[in-house]
C-alpha cells in the first residue's frame, strides 16, 4: 500500500482530487527558494515567514529551521506524477548546491564516502511506477569489483519489497544519456517538437478586482484614489499569476549547450546538468529523458524482461554486503 502524506506540502492545494499549485503559496516557496540560493540562512527565511505571518502545515505563523530546511529539499517541487511542478530545476539544484556547501562548512557531512552526494544522477531519477526517486547504493564498497547501483526507494520499504522497478547500474545510465545526445546531435530539429500551448489560469483575486473596479466606475462620485489602489493590487496578482513562458528560452539553451559540448564521447556531467531536467525508469528497461524544455526521449537499455528478471532474482537471492549510501538528494 501506498504510504499517504500527512500534509500536502505549501505551495499545492487539492481540487477536486487532483493536486494544483495554490497561487500565493507558490510564490512564497519561489521565495524560500530565491531568498536561499541569494545568501540568506534558513534561519533568516525562518524569521522572514513569521513577520509576514504564513501559516505552517499546522495553520500557525511558526516556522524554525526544520521546515524551512524540508522545503528547500522537497523534490516534489520539481513535479512528479502526482505533484505538477512549481520550482524551476536551476533554481532547485542552485538551492541543493549551497545547501551541501554550508553542510561542509558546518561540518555537518559525516560520511566522506556518501557518493550520492556528489552524483550528478542525484534527484533526477524518477521510478515509473510509484513515483519515489531512486537511491545510489555501492555493491562491494571500497572492495574489488565494487558497482554502483541504483534501485527506487521504495524497492524495500518498512522491511519488505514494495516496488519491483528495475536495479541500473551507472554506467548503464550514462550510456542511455550518451545514446540520447547521439540521437539529439545527429538530429538536432527533433529538441524543437511538441512545443506546448501557452495557458494563462484563472486567477479568483484577480477577477474580483475587476468586478470591484467595475462597480467603482459606475457610482455617482468616482473614487479616483480606491481606483488607483485597486488597479495596483491588480497588477500585483497579475504579475503573481502570469505563466513563465519559457519553452522558447529553454530550447535554446539546450542547444546552444549541445553545440557547446566540450567532448566527443564519454558521459560529459557539465552537458547532462544542462539539459537534463528528469529521468523516468520504466519497468520495461526503458529510460524516459525529459529535458529542460520538457521535451521527452526514450532510449532503451539493459536486454529486456529477461534481464529484468535476472536482476530481481540476484537481488532477491543474494547474502553479500550492500553499502547504502543514503537519500537520492539532499
Amino acid at each position: 500500500m501506498k504510504r499517504m502524506q500527512k500534509h500536502i506540502p505549501l505551495g499545492y492545494h487539492m481540487v477536486q482530487g487532483r493536486i494544483e499549485v495554490d497561487g500565493n503559496n507558490a510564490e512564497i516557496v519561489k521565495m524560500i527558494f530565491q531568498d536561499y540560493v541569494n545568501g540568506a540562512s534558513i534561519n533568516q527565511i525562518a524569521k522572514k515567514m513569521v513577520e509576514l505571518g504564513v501559516p505552517n502545515a499546522n495553520g500557525v505563523p511558526i516556522w524554525n529551521h526544520g521546515p524551512v530546511g524540508n522545503i528547500l529539499k522537497n523534490e516534489q517541487y520539481l513535479g512528479t506524477e502526482v505533484y505538477p511542478a512549481l520550482i524551476g530545476t536551476e533554481l532547485f539544484y542552485k538551492a541543493q548546491d549551497r545547501r551541501q556547501q554550508v553542510s561542509r562548512e558546518l561540518g555537518r557531512i559525516a560520511q566522506p564516502n556518501r557518493l550520492d552526494k556528489q552524483s550528478i544522477l542525484a534527484g533526477r531519477l524518477v521510478c515509473g511506477i510509484c513515483g519515489q526517486p531512486y537511491r545510489r547504493y555501492i555493491e562491494h564498497s571500497n572492495q574489488y569489483g565494487e558497482k554502483v547501483n541504483w534501485k527506487c526507494k521504495h524497492y524495500i520499504y518498512n522491511k519488505r519489497i514494495c516496488c519491483r522497478n528495475i536495479f541500473l547500474i551507472e554506467e548503464e545510465i550514462q550510456n542511455a544519456f550518451e545514446e540520447l545526445v547521439s540521437r539529439l546531435t545527429l538530429h538536432p530539429k527533433i529538441i524543437q517538437e511538441n512545443k506546448p500551448e501557452k495557458k494563462v489560469p484563472y486567477n479568483i483575486k484577480i477577477g474580483k478586482l475587476n468586478r470591484q473596479l467595475i462597480e467603482l466606475g459606475e457610482l455617482p462620485e468616482y473614487p479616483a484614489d480606491e481606483m488607483v489602489r485597486l488597479i495596483y493590487e491588480r497588477a500585483k496578482e497579475q504579475h503573481k499569476a502570469a505563466t513563465i513562458y519559457d519553452w522558447d528560452y529553454q530550447t535554446t539553451k539546450a542547444e546552444e549547450a549541445l553545440k557547446a559540448r566540450k567532448t566527443e564521447s564519454g558521459f560529459d556531467e557539465e552537458l547532462f546538468r544542462a539539459i537534463i531536467r528528469r529521468i523516468r525508469i520504466h519497468p520495461n528497461n526503458r529510460l524516459e529523458f525529459e529535458l529542460i524544455n520538457r521535451m521527452t526521449y526514450d532510449i532503451p537499455v539493459g536486454k529486456g524482461e529477461e534481464q529484468c528478471e535476472t536482476v530481481y532474482q540476484r537481488n532477491d537471492s543474494k547474502k553479500e554486503h550492500i553499502y547504502h549510501t543514503g537519500e537520492s538528494g539532499i
